[in-house]
């Protein structure tokens, strides 16, 4: 099985998660689906524009995505994916042939969390996938018990940084208001 340095096993920390998958290529698709379902449930979509009806109509955990496809291409999905607050914070990688060092950098620089070449070792794939998510289970605990931190180190994006404002005034607003909780919250902030 695939583990971590910390002795953690893929299947641990991916087990209750849904992995959506996006290549114009059927058997990248087939490839990528039959190895990553041993772990997390798989959803695949042939393009971005797909994959932004997959993104609404399911609880993604973690994108992997490829550069260059029809329709609208990794880039484009990865910044459509950035610019929305509803899935700012879900982890993309996005795997490519380009192998030059200005895709690369644009590929950072659009959002992605990581940029694995074509061709990959399915291994490096997962282990760069459970590394991801375990960061951001690392960041939730870290920030769930330092509620004092300001928002300004907790936003990785101005997306993100103008969600968590919102959520803050609104639980200003409501600070006496006996019905404040994760619910009213969660109704308040869509």
């Amino acid at each position: 099985p695939l583990v971590n340095e910390s002795g953690t096993d893929a299947k641990d920390v991916l087990c209750n998660d849904t992995v959506l998958v996006v290549d114009d290529n059927n058997d990248m698709l087939s490839f990528l689906k039959e190895n990553i379902s041993a772990y997390s449930k798989v959803i695949c979509a042939h393009d971005g524009l797909e994959a932004i009806d997959k993104l609404a109509n399911n609880d993604i955990t973690l994108i992997i995505c490829d550069w260059m496809m029809p329709r609208m291409d990794g880039a484009e999905f990865c910044q459509h994916v950035r610019s929305d607050a509803s899935t700012s914070h879900i982890p993309f990688v996005m795997l490519t042939a380009k192998t030059d060092n200005v895709s690369k950098i644009k590929g950072m620089n659009i959002g992605a969390d990581a940029y694995i070449e074509k061709p990959f070792s399915i291994d490096y794939l997962k282990a760069c996938c459970l590394n991801i998510l375990n960061m951001r289970k690392v960041l939730r605990e870290k920030y769930s018990k330092t509620p004092t931190v300001p928002i300004t180190k907790i936003a990785t994006s101005d997306v993100d940084k103008e969600f968590l404002q919102r959520m803050q005034a609104i639980i200003e607003e409501n600070f006496s208001n006996p019905d404040l909780n994760v619910n009213f919250l969660a109704d308040k902030l869509c």
